[in-house]
């Protein structure tokens, strides 16, 4: 066989491995993990707080980003008519002005995972369904510490103000929410 013919199968031996590679490679995880403690387990359990259960789409968009998370992720959801102290994750309404949403770990176990998170709300930066819904949902995810990114990924964890879409998690926070705890 000539040098010529083995040099012209290489180009396409490059190919195949690098697809071969490509399929079994684990998917990317260039983006950190948000800097607070992880779910303590996978079933999470939660409930309303202060006034939440007097706010009807808001109470809806937390269920809707409860069943979102069991549905795309290996979590699963409890909801509970009182909260306490075993409650994973307690929905609060805040009326601070300058926020949309925001997450907080409350209490953290003896091996460092969190315990109960709050998740606080705000009804009058939430003006409907889609971004109430995105807003439950992308401060649930940091429950499952994941990280704020930019457009173009499409799903919840972008920040801000939407106008559509951004309701779920990409393929690539369902890989970060399915690894180990």
């Amino acid at each position: 066989m000539s040098t010529r013919r083995v040099l012209r199968g290489i180009p396409a031996l490059a190919v195949i491995v690098a697809a071969a590679a490509a399929v079994n490679a684990a998917p990317a995880s260039a983006d950190p993990w948000l800097n607070t403690p992880g779910p303590d387990n996978r079933e999470v359990t939660y409930c309303w707080g202060n006034a939440f259960a007097d706010r009807p789409g808001l109470k809806e968009a937390a269920h809707y980003a409860m069943q979102n998370l069991q549905g795309q992720t290996s979590f699963t959801r409890n909801f509970m008519a009182d909260c306490t102290s075993n409650t994973d994750i307690v929905f609060r309404v805040t009326n601070d002005p300058g926020l949309r949403g925001a997450y907080q770990c409350v209490r953290v176990t003896d091996a460092g995972r969190c315990q109960q998170a709050n998740i606080w709300m705000n009804p009058d930066n939430l003006a409907n369904d889609l971004n109430r819904n995105k807003t439950a949902c992308h401060e649930v995810g940091h429950y499952g510490r994941l990280v704020h990114h930019d457009p173009p990924y499409g799903d919840c964890m972008v920040s801000g103000h939407i106008t559509s879409g951004h309701q779920h998690y990409n393929d690539h926070h369902v890989w970060h929410l399915n690894q180990p705890l």
